[in-house]
């Protein structure tokens, strides 16, 4: 079970690092990148709490 759960916290932050990459060129791909991350973490998980926060920060800089 701690390998599952270290393999899925070390897949949600690739997937959050490539997110940021993307973030100011292409925000609904960095958008989906979060949703995966969030898909595979543990509930209050590191990555989990990364990926939230990611999302409420792109949704705030995104133009209206």
């Amino acid at each position: 079970v701690d390998v599952l759960a270290r393999r899925c916290e070390n897949e949600a932050f690739k997937r959050i690092a490539q997110a940021r990459e993307l973030e100011r060129t292409k925000p609904e791909e960095a958008r989906k990148l979060y949703q995966e991350a969030l898909a595979i973490a543990a509930k209050g998980s590191a990555s989990q709490r990364a990926a939230e926060a990611a999302m409420v920060d792109l949704e705030w800089s995104s133009p209206r």
